[in-house]
C-alpha cells in the first residue's frame, strides 16, 4: 500500500489532524530541550539593564558584556543607522581558560563552524545586540538578590549554544573578595 492511498483513509486523516496540533505544541520546549542537551557550553559575563517587568512575575532582565563588545567591534563599513535595525548578525565567541566567552568576530553571515551566536541588530537609538537570552524565570522572591549580584557585577550566565541560538542553562553567582570585586572576575 503506497503511502498516498495510506492517508486517503479516513482513520489515518484522524492520526495526522490529532498529531500536528501536538507537534506544534512540543516544538518549543524540544527545541530548548535539544540545546541545553547537546549545546557546547560558554559562560557569559552578565551587566545590569532596567527596567525591571513586575507582571511577568519573578525574573531578571540580563545584559551581557559580549553584546556591548560586539557592537563596538561592528565594522565601520556597515550601515546600521535606523533603518537597518532588526538585521541579523552573528557573533563569533573564544573561550578564555575559565570558560568564558569573548567576542573573536561580528559578522552578517552565518560561520561555517565554530562556537556562535546568531543575534538581531537594533540600531535605532544606540547600536545594540539581542540575543534572545535576556531574561531568566527564577524562584519566587529571589530575583532581587540576583539583580543586585549582576550589578555589583558578582554573575557569569552559563549558556548552551546550538548552531547559534543560545539557551540559559544556570546563573552562577561569584563570592565576593575582601577588597569588594567579584572572586574570578576580570
Amino acid at each position: 500500500m503506497r503511502l498516498i492511498d495510506w492517508l486517503k483513509r479516513p482513520p489515518a486523516k484522524y492520526l495526522c489532524l490529532s498529531i500536528l496540533p501536538l507537534a506544534v505544541l512540543l516544538y518549543l520546549p524540544a527545541s530548548r530541550s535539544i540545546i541545553l542537551a547537546f549545546g557546547e557550553p560558554v559562560l557569559l559575563e552578565a551587566r545590569p539593564v532596567d527596567p525591571r517587568d513586575w507582571l511577568r512575575g519573578d525574573f531578571v532582565v540580563l545584559g551581557y558584556e559580549i553584546a556591548a563588545r560586539a557592537a563596538a567591534a561592528i565594522p565601520s563599513a556597515w550601515d546600521v543607522d535606523g533603518d537597518r535595525f532588526r538585521d541579523e548578525v552573528y557573533v563569533t565567541l573564544e573561550k578564555d581558560g575559565d570558560g568564558i566567552g569573548a567576542v573573536k568576530e561580528v559578522s552578517r553571515s552565518r560561520p561555517a563552524a565554530g562556537l556562535y551566536l546568531a543575534g538581531t541588530l537594533d540600531g535605532r537609538w544606540a547600536v545594540d545586540i539581542d540575543f534572545g537570552i535576556g531574561a531568566y524565570y527564577v524562584q519566587e522572591g529571589t530575583g532581587g538578590e540576583l539583580e543586585d549580584a549582576v550589578r555589583r557585577g558578582r554573575v557569569l550566565v552559563d549558556v548552551r549554544v546550538l548552531r547559534g541560538r543560545g539557551v540559559i542553562n544556570a546563573l552562577k553567582v561569584l563570592p565576593v573578595r575582601d577588597d569588594g570585586e567579584a572572586a574570578g572576575a576580570r
